[in-house]
């Protein structure tokens, strides 16, 4: 099997990809340490339109 960005959530990273548009920023992102503490941390990469979050993608969660 081939290596695939974001592997099983591969077909929704390209969802994700195919609705960008070329002034949009892609941000990583994750939770504090208190967060995942009290099992609601998260991690992803949030498209970053004109300032706003306008979408994204969540990869892992506690």
């Amino acid at each position: 099997m081939l290596d695939l960005p974001f592997g099983y959530m591969n077909e929704e990273w390209r969802e994700l990809v195919v609705k960008l548009l070329e002034t949009d920023e892609l941000w990583i992102f994750q939770n504090s340490d208190d967060e995942w503490k009290a099992l609601c941390g998260r991690v992803g990469i949030a498209v970053v339109r004109n300032g706003d979050v306008a979408d994204g993608l969540i990869t892992e969660m506690s």
